[in-house]
């Protein structure tokens, strides 16, 4: 077996970005793979069960989806899933699994990002106000972020509020996931949701752990992308209604399959048969505490949180 040589440029946070305004835009000449927090299997060293077949979950190959989500030890995947709700997807606080560690790595993380990074690449001179924006943002995950709300709380104006959001994705601190709807112009009207890439800052358990959830998606996303598989983009879906699902993946513009994040509740919402019936794509409800698998007509699942992350990597 013929192997050909690779050659490795690990960036920064903000890096790539700052490269690309250098002026040569290298297009053609590299492919960019984005580095993710760990993912439940690459945390319990189960790395064979990590699926990249996007079709598993589109609801053709629901025989082997089921046969390999049954598969999955719990014993393993319990005890690496409780150790990153609580400590967290980067690898040195999740290895120490100390307390008193992971506060001191986790400040200096803060400080690193917005007193290094944010100051040498961008122009925002406020970091403390930046800072202010940031303790309020954990409360606001799982919703609709109101620009409004934020410059009212802080007294700035709106374009101030979007471009510190905007800095603070640029340095891999936050991320945003767009409505989606079949009308362009009017998803981007809509307001965007964020969720941080070390959700333990967010101290609510059920808020906590759809940012998990939002993080493995996205990895899972990005992976099936960068694979050639598709356009793939995770977004939410919600109506005039406030029927909502947490997560949709969309492969192109069209619907792919729906994902939502329950911390213990093993019960269809109205929101998922509501959606279902009009989408026609597959819907996972991943539930936090819950070991099983249920499969309910017309491709609608209730998946153990253990076994969804195992797959997805």
């Amino acid at each position: 077996m013929h192997c050909e040589e690779a050659q490795f440029i690990i960036t920064g946070s903000a890096m790539p970005d700052y490269f690309r305004q250098s002026g040569d835009s290298l297009i053609g000449r590299y492919f960019s793979y984005r580095m993710f927090p760990l993912g439940l299997s690459e945390a319990a060293g189960d790395l064979q069960r990590i699926s990249d077949d996007c079709e598993l979950f589109s609801g053709s190959k629901e025989p082997d989806l089921l046969s390999r989500l049954y598969d999955v030890p719990l014993g393993p995947a319990k005890e690496a899933f409780d150790q990153m709700m609580y400590y967290g997807g980067f690898p040195e606080p999740f290895l120490r699994a100390n307390n008193r560690f992971s506060v001191k790595w986790r400040r200096d993380y803060k400080s690193l990002l917005l007193y290094e990074d944010l100051r040498d690449l961008s122009r925002i001179q406020d970091i403390k106000g930046v800072e202010q924006l940031l303790l309020m943002l954990p409360e606001r995950v799982t919703s609709p972020l109101s620009i409004n709300s934020l410059r009212e709380d802080l007294r700035i104006n709106h374009r101030t509020v979007t471009t510190w959001i905007e800095a603070l994705k640029k340095i891999c601190m936050i991320f945003s996931v767009m409505p989606w709807s079949r009308k362009i112009s009017k998803a981007i009207r809509k307001e965007t949701k964020v969720y941080f890439y070390d959700w333990t800052m967010v101290p609510d358990d059920g808020a906590r752990f759809e940012n998990m959830i939002a993080v493995s998606l996205l990895n899972m996303v990005c992976r099936w992308n960068e694979f050639g598989l598709g356009d793939f983009d995770l977004r939410y879906i919600r109506n005039h209604q406030g029927k909502e699902v947490d997560f949709l993946i969309i492969n192109g513009r069209e619907p792919f399959a729906l994902f939502e994040a329950k911390y213990n509740n093993v019960d269809l919402s109205s929101s998922a048969t509501f959606f279902k019936k009009h989408l026609h794509i597959p819907y996972f409800q991943v539930v936090a505490h819950f070991d099983g698998v249920e499969v309910w007509p017309e491709q609608k699942y209730v998946v153990s949180a253990l076994r969804f992350l195992s797959l997805i990597g």
